[in-house]
């Protein structure tokens, strides 16, 4: 699988990995899982993007293709959770394979429970079951099914014709002699182990299928399509981020003429969350996942970078001024390393005054303009950057409405064709009465 370019800041600005159970993630909105090492799987599946088109279609179609059936392996999670423990016979060694020592065991089973008889009589019955149910769901995959299954039933197939698994498919769902128990424990934990932990990985792997699919499903996300050639285009319809209860949906077209979409309006109006939206439906495209919307078309990019809440590096003696300086020297090596990249910025230069931000964010935007494999999406409380652009051809102009009702802003986070004029800082200040707060007594 071929690499996809991604730093620390995007993914702390995407918010994908939570650092705590209180803040929202990416991760934990597609979590539905039934079992640890499903969510494990599915974690994997989340932390590497790819720019291999071939790959990513096939997760996508993978995916969809679950998400129709409403495919669901059977399987119990306690069950699956006790076979952690059970195949590692770490403080517990197998069953003697013996009919005394199997009598001896199963008779102080009854007068004394012990937990190695206990975790053995189990164990043996889970696997039993566990067994059932991918030969009941391996019988179920025809040659109409994705090739991950096709593969997947042959190489689970391959594992249920060993000798021992025969034989435990063979009782069904009946209950396994105890001298029967000393037997396949003995198989299992002493020469089966490798082949319980493939099986299980099986089990986290469709699992983490299944959540994404199910996630599809009960959130109304969209299975993304992937331009062919190298294009460089962009197209969503009625894109939403999915932190929000009711977000306000919204349509980003960037065609082949055009490399940027320079974003305008005042304070609150939802340019940072547009931002956060596109660039997240970026990353999912490139991981296979379904996205927030109800359709997109992308080109295969090499990267993603997004500037969004960048920190001061205080520890490093770095001003604002500066960190924003070495995030816009870090986006312009990963342009001339990787190329096709996706760069997103949410107000250029914020941390300078305001004749070095303007100078600057000028100067950015016309060099950015001139490179037409990436993307590039600019937000600025800055209109008049948009007087000095030199190549507008290649700008799409945009803006987030607000209207003004007594002296009130109703932000409709609708973005619209143009840009804005809108000035709202004095008058947030005037609303707060902070002037009146600091008049002398």
């Amino acid at each position: 699988m071929m690499s996809f370019s991604i730093d620390k800041q995007t993914l702390e600005d995407l918010e994908l990995f939570s650092r705590s159970k209180n803040q929202p993630s990416v991760f934990r909105f597609f979590t539905d899982v039934r079992t640890h090492g499903g969510k494990l799987a599915l974690l994997g599946m989340m932390q590497s993007p790819s720019n291999d088109a071939d790959f990513l279609r096939k997760r996508v179609e993978l995916i969809r293709f679950v998400h129709n059936r409403h495919l669901t392996l059977p399987f119990i999670p306690g069950e699956v959770d006790h076979l952690e423990s059970y195949y590692l016979p770490l403080h517990t060694p197998p069953l003697h394979d013996n009919l005394i020592d199997a009598a001896v065991d199963w008779f102080w089973s009854l007068v004394k429970p012990n937990n190695n008889y206990y975790l053995a009589f189990r164990g043996v019955h889970f696997v039993r079951n566990l067994v059932q149910i991918l030969h009941d769901f391996c019988h179920e995959i025809e040659p109409g099914f994705p090739g991950y299954f096709l593969n997947l039933k042959h190489d689970i197939e391959g594992l249920l014709h060993q000798k021992v698994f025969r034989q435990l498919a063979g009782y069904k769902r009946r209950l396994i002699s105890f001298r029967q128990i000393n037997h396949f424990d003995y198989l299992l934990r002493s020469k089966g182990k490798e082949e319980i932990r493939k099986l299980l990985d099986y089990v986290y792997q469709i699992d983490a299928i299944e959540s994404v699919a199910r996630t599809a499903t009960n959130r109304h996300l969209a299975f993304p399509e992937f331009f062919a050639g190298d294009t460089t285009e962009l197209e969503i319809d009625q894109l939403f981020h999915p932190f929000l209860e009711k977000p306000v949906l919204n349509d980003i077209r960037i065609g082949k003429e055009e490399n940027m979409c320079f974003i305008t309006g005042p304070n609150m109006a939802g340019k940072s969350t547009f931002l956060k939206a596109v660039g997240l439906c970026i990353y999912l495209a490139h991981i296979g996942f379904p996205v927030p919307a109800k359709s997109m078309k992308t080109s295969v990019f090499n990267g993603l970078s997004i500037t969004i809440n960048l920190r001061d590096e205080l520890s490093l003696g770095y001003s604002h001024f500066y960190s924003e300086v070495q995030r816009v020297k870090e986006a312009a090596t990963s342009i001339r390393d990787q190329q096709r990249m996706v760069v997103i910025f949410d107000e250029l230069f914020r941390g300078t005054n305001v004749k070095d931000a303007f100078e600057g964010s000028v100067e950015i935007i016309n060099a950015l303009t001139a490179i037409p494999d990436s993307l590039f999406f600019i937000s600025t409380h800055l209109i008049e950057v948009a007087d000095k652009i030199t190549n507008p051809v290649s700008v799409l102009f945009r803006y987030l409405d607000i209207k003004m009702e007594e002296d009130q802003p109703l932000y409709s986070y609708q973005i619209k064709e143009g840009i804005s004029n809108e000035r709202l800082g004095l008058l947030i200040l005037k609303r707060e009465k902070i002037l009146e707060l600091l008049k002398p007594k």
